[in-house]
């Protein structure tokens, strides 16, 4: 049995719809019993107050792990030290505790020390939850056309809170040595990023402008807010400013076994007005050029192209790059024609991709065709040392973490593919038990949605990023052992592909 403290906070909430998903017997902590309840019909819901002890014994009984949230209402950590110490017959905490936590003084030092000293644990350090971007105070500046923060010109690498609240029941259940887990977003952004973020949701132009940490105090001190309180969050956001929380980590990849949700899915997802997106129209448009594919025709319809493929999708990427971190790029629609004469003049799939991410050679690709619309990662048209470090890669050990991490992509939904041999390359043998991958000449990944399934627009935006997400196995195996060109262009191809 799991216990979870704060169980109807955001992140408790989260971890208990985890744990529920995971087919574990879980118990959800609840000061309000009656919410607690509506929000967790399938879990144990039984009173617990951090501050009332008298709710400790009887929630703490048969439980053999406890996942600790504090709610963000309490400073004094006296009553949590006095739980940890009522907790000796949990064999394992968890505790969720704060982003650069051991380089200042902070309530939750001494809970961690005590957390620590225990034989089985786990401590969950997340940067600044997206969440609280999106508050009605944000949106009301935002719906006025500024994003004021007292941030500077510093990033963070602001995380979903579900996300965390997803990390901590696998750490409830992992069976690995303590550790304390650094757990970020995908990417830091700062102010104009923010700012590029509410554009896409309310479609109008929202800027930056940076607050002071004076006029943020005063800020803060007009909602009532005690003079601690008031203090703690200027320093937090002062961090911010100094770029403390820039640093993207891998501990939240490998414990979700998915890229963590970007600033613009959680946005998308509070159900704020979304910016016109691509929509069936643009599949549409497609095939009806598909069935013209003549220039003039194209230039008498360019506007009503424009409208409903080009500048939705173009938004799609600039949005997605901003929140990603990467370089937008929609590639042109005329073909060329010069040495293929028979070719048609115009492709019949319009397409993107977000490229020259930090610390991945994948890009990330958009395609809308007549059928419908397309999301998919990986490595696209392998170079000729990429195809030699991938072969040899997978004809060793890691070829078994190939195909486990394929089949992982697969059973979150999406499609393996790529061109590929007719058989396997001269060297290997036919038998090989990876055959199947020694033939490929490109990896790629990816999910398609038909005009009858595309997704909604409060939903678009994180659908498609959610494919990029769970495609992330297949991607970090093939930056660890794969990894970017490192030939000039002109040199990574045979002759035939330099010359089409």
């Amino acid at each position: 049995m799991v216990l979870v403290t704060a169980a109807n906070g955001r992140v408790g909430s989260a971890a208990v719809d985890a744990l529920v998903r995971l087919e574990v017997p879980v118990r959800a902590g609840a000061r309000n019993l009656v919410a607690g309840r509506a929000r967790h019909p399938e879990a144990e819901v039984v009173p617990l107050d951090l501050t009332a002890p008298a709710t400790w014994d009887p929630a703490l009984d048969g439980v053999g792990h406890l996942v600790l949230i504090v709610p963000t209402d309490h400073f004094d950590p006296a009553p949590i030290l006095a739980l940890v110490q009522r907790a000796e017959r949990v064999s394992r905490v968890v505790l969720l505790s704060a982003h650069g936590i051991e380089e200042r003084p902070h309530p939750m030092q001494a809970v961690e020390a005590a957390v620590q000293a225990r034989d089985l644990w786990h401590i969950a350090r997340p940067t600044t939850f997206a969440q609280g971007l999106f508050d009605a105070s944000a949106a009301a500046d935002a719906q006025q056309g500024e994003v004021t923060l007292p941030m500077g010109e510093g990033r963070a690498a602001f995380v979903d809170a579900t996300d965390v609240g997803e990390a901590l029941a696998r750490l409830a259940t992992l069976d690995a040595a303590p550790r304390a887990w650094h757990l970020t977003g995908p990417h830091a952004l700062d102010g104009v990023a923010l700012a590029m973020v509410w554009s896409t949701l309310l479609d109008h132009d929202v800027r930056y402008a940076p607050m002071s940490p004076s006029a943020f105090a005063d800020r803060l001190a007009r909602t009532g807010l005690p003079k601690p309180v008031i203090e703690m969050l200027v320093g937090f956001h002062q961090d911010l400013a100094d770029g403390v929380m820039a640093q993207v980590s891998a501990d939240l990849p490998t414990l979700l076994g998915r890229g963590p949700r970007s600033v613009l899915a959680v946005g998308a997802r509070q159900h704020i007005p979304l910016a016109r997106l691509p929509t069936p129209d643009a599949a549409a448009f497609m095939g009806r050029l598909a069935a013209h594919n003549d220039r003039d025709w194209f230039r008498a319809n360019r506007k009503a192209f424009d409208a409903a493929v080009s500048t939705p999708l173009d938004r799609a990427l600039a949005s997605m790059g901003a929140a990603l971190g990467g370089r937008a790029q929609r590639f042109r629609q005329f073909q060329s024609v010069r040495f293929h004469k028979n070719r048609p003049p115009l492709k019949t799939t319009c397409y993107g991709v977000i490229v020259d991410r930090p610390g991945t050679a994948s890009g990330l690709y958009l395609q809308i065709d007549p059928v419908g619309l397309y999301a998919g990662c990986g490595y696209h048209d392998l170079a000729k040392d990429q195809l030699h470090t991938f072969r040899q890669a997978v004809d060793s050990p890691a070829g078994d973490r190939l195909d486990e991490a394929a089949r992982c992509v697969e059973a979150a939904g999406l499609v393996v593919e790529g061109k590929r041999l007719r058989t396997v390359p001269r060297g290997f043998s036919r038998h090989h038990p990876h055959a199947r991958w020694l033939a490929h000449q490109e990896v790629l990944v990816g999910r398609r949605w038909s005009v009858d399934t595309w997704p909604a627009p409060e939903h678009w935006l994180a659908e498609v990023e959610a494919v990029w997400g769970a495609a992330e196995p297949l991607v970090r195996w093939l930056d660890a052992h794969v990894g970017p060109s490192r030939i000039p262009p002109e040199q990574r191809y045979g002759r035939s592909r330099a010359t089409r």
